[in-house]
C-alpha cells in the first residue's frame, strides 16, 4: 500500500466521523429543541428510598391516631371504678373479669392486631376483651358506694290533709366493695 492511498484512507475515515459527530450533535440539537423543558429520563429508578418515606409517614399518622384514641380512652375510664373482661399481663392469656382503677390506658400493636390494654393501680396490664363493654363503678374521685342516706323520723301529717301518712324509709348498708387495683370478679 502506497503512502498516498493510507492518506486517502484516513482522510475519509475523518470525514465519516465528523458526519457522524455532526449528525449526532444535530439530531441531540433538534430533539432538545422539540422538547426544552423535558426532564432526562432516568436510567435507575431506586424504590426503597421513596417506600422509606412511605413507611415513616405511615408511622408518624399511625402514631397521631393512637394518641388521639388513648385520649379518648383515657378520659373515659382513667380514675374510675370499673369491671371489666381482660388477661391480665399477657394479651393471649384467658380473660376474667377484674375490677380496677387503671392509672393509664395504652394501645399497643402485638403479632399484627391492635390491643388495648390498662395498666392497673397495682402496675399490672389488663388486656381489654373490646368486644365485652366495660362497666363504670364510680366516676373518678368519687366514693365507690353512694352513703346511706339520714334516717328521717316518721312526720305524720294532720289527718284532716287528707295525704297518707308515711312510713320511715330503711336503707340497707352497702355491701362492702373489694378494694380497687384487680380484684377478680365473679363471672356468670
Amino acid at each position: 500500500m502506497k503512502r498516498s492511498d493510507l492518506k486517502e484512507i484516513i482522510k475519509d475515515n475523518i470525514i465519516e466521523l465528523l458526519r457522524e459527530e455532526a449528525y449526532s450533535s444535530w439530531t441531540k440539537q433538534v430533539t432538545e429543541d422539540a422538547a426544552p423543558d423535558a426532564p432526562a429520563a432516568p436510567t435507575t429508578y431506586n424504590p426503597a428510598v421513596d417506600f422509606t418515606k412511605f413507611q415513616a409517614e405511615i408511622g408518624v399518622a399511625t402514631d397521631n391516631v393512637k394518641k388521639k384514641f388513648q385520649k379518648v380512652f383515657a378520659s373515659k375510664l382513667v380514675g374510675k371504678k370499673i369491671t371489666v373482661r381482660a388477661s391480665k399481663g399477657d394479651a393471649n392469656q384467658i380473660k376474667t373479669d377484674y375490677v380496677l382503677k387503671p392509672i393509664s390506658v395504652n394501645i399497643a400493636e402485638i403479632n399484627e392486631d391492635w390491643k388495648l390494654y390498662l395498666v392497673g393501680e397495682d402496675k399490672k396490664r389488663y388486656f381489654l376483651d373490646e368486644k365485652i363493654p366495660v362497666k363504670i363503678m364510680s366516676a373518678a374521685g368519687a366514693p365507690a358506694t353512694p352513703p346511706p342516706a339520714p334516717e328521717k323520723p316518721d312526720v305524720s301529717p294532720a289527718p284532716s290533709s287528707g295525704m297518707p301518712s308515711s312510713s320511715p324509709k330503711m336503707t340497707p348498708s352497702p355491701a362492702s366493695q373489694p378494694s380497687s387495683g384487680g380484684n377478680i370478679v365473679s363471672q356468670k
